[in-house]
């Protein structure tokens, strides 16, 4: 039911999750870059 839920908001929110994702992945990438 939770799953459910959060599909719910990705569905009704998709800038917001795309947002998310995005910063996401640049905080991810951030520390191997700082590496190299």
């Amino acid at each position: 039911m939770r799953k459910f839920h959060l599909f719910s908001f990705f569905f009704s929110n998709p800038f917001t999750v795309v947002v998310l994702l995005d910063e996401f992945m640049y905080a991810s990438w951030l520390p191997m870059g700082s590496k190299l």
